[in-house]
């Protein structure tokens, strides 16, 4: 895969019984390119669902025209501070540290440990979205969930402390939880750098969407599955970029000038972040492989599988809002089901409803 990709960083741990246990993979144009984007690094895992279960961790970033820039991809047996602290320390081995550089991810402990033990001059950012959820849990009501979303959000820390303030006296134990968690992992105008209009890993959530079912595979599969993904991305992106051009005439005003001087950088740095592209691999009998490779032997992971059927789709909490819609089987309206229906015509009383009254009150009489 090298070979046809040059720059490609992998690398697989085995255990004393040649186990598998992590992987780590990252293609040479993403290392390469990754230059050019935003210094801002969403992580977070996903479950796989193919026979040995696991999960699958993806770093993104975005470009210069606000897409998602795939990074790295790993594989481990679960979400535990090994399997991130061995992701995290490759990671750094492929695409090494930059200055100002921020992660971005959920609460959870161990990729927070990962990132103090192999990038401990990074900062670490929590996403809002996920706080937010966290106060929905905690049955906080909405005027503060808002107040929450401002503070959040604002750039200046004095309209910070105003809508903490206010939050402070609505009320105090949700005040008391937001600084549990230090402002300066969620709030925008506490971060030391940059967060570039990233607040939340929803790009992370969309590359999940993109691979649903590849999750469903086997991983080498899967892993064929990711590589024709970005081959299409890359390919696109860079013939968007090249086919992008502005013709400023000499009459252009001084202001719409400056701003055409922004769009020339913005699509030049776009251009090079797709300059080099992915390749097929082609068919296996055409690879070259060492035979240090070839009498390497990887067994599958030590796995038992639980009893019943596999689940398939991620179960929703009950923060998030429902996407089943109810269809009303009278008026045929969409909101509510036939017994909440106020748009129907009264019941005729021999209707099959009133039957089973009329015969109870039928019965009652004969006694």
């Amino acid at each position: 895969m090298t070979s046809k990709n040059p720059g490609t960083y992998t690398n697989i741990k085995i255990d004393d019984n040649n186990r598998f246990l992590y992987m780590f993979y990252a293609y040479g144009s993403s290392i390469a390119d990754w230059n050019h984007c935003r210094p801002v690094i969403a992580i977070d895992a996903t479950f796989l669902k193919s026979k040995y279960r696991g999960v699958l961790t993806i770093s993104v970033s975005k470009d210069a025209n606000n897409q998602i820039f795939p990074l790295a991809f790993g594989i481990a047996e679960s979400e535990n501070n090994n399997s991130y602290e061995w992701y995290f320390s490759h990671l750094r081995n492929a695409i090494r540290s930059c200055e100002n550089l921020i992660f971005l991810s959920d609460r959870h402990q161990a990729i927070a440990n990962g990132i103090v033990k192999v990038y401990p001059e990074s900062h670490h950012g929590i996403c809002i979205y996920h706080l937010e959820q966290n106060l929905k849990r905690r049955k906080v009501k909405s005027e503060v969930i808002k107040l929450f979303q401002s503070a959040a959000r604002v750039y200046k820390r004095k309209e910070f402390d105003i809508y903490m303030l206010d939050i402070a006296n609505v009320n105090k134990k949700t005040y008391d939880y937001l600084m549990e968690e230090p402002q300066e992992r969620w709030a925008r105008s506490c971060s030391p750098q940059r967060r570039y209009d990233m607040l939340t890993t929803n790009i992370v959530e969309s590359m999940n969407s993109v691979l649903l079912e590849a999750r469903e595979l086997p991983i080498l599969r899967m892993m064929d599955f990711i590589q024709v993904k970005l081959q299409h991305w890359f390919y696109e992106r860079r013939n968007k970029a090249e086919g992008t051009f502005y013709d400023v005439s000499c009459w252009v005003e001084e202001e719409l000038k400056n701003r055409i001087d922004v769009a020339f950088t913005l699509n030049e740095s776009w251009l090079k972040t797709y300059e080099r592209q992915i390749h097929p691999v082609g068919h296996a009998d055409s690879w070259i492989v060492p035979e240090s490779v070839k009498s390497q032997i990887v067994k599958p992971p030590d796995f038992k599988v639980p009893p019943g059927r596999r689940q398939k789709k991620r179960h929703i909490p009950a923060t998030e809002p429902s996407k089943i819609k109810f269809k009303c089987g009278r008026c045929r309206r969409i909101g509510h089901n036939r017994t909440a229906c106020i748009y129907s015509p009264a019941l005729h009383p021999f209707s099959r409803k009133h039957r089973g009254v009329e015969i109870y009150t039928y019965v009652y009489r004969l006694f």
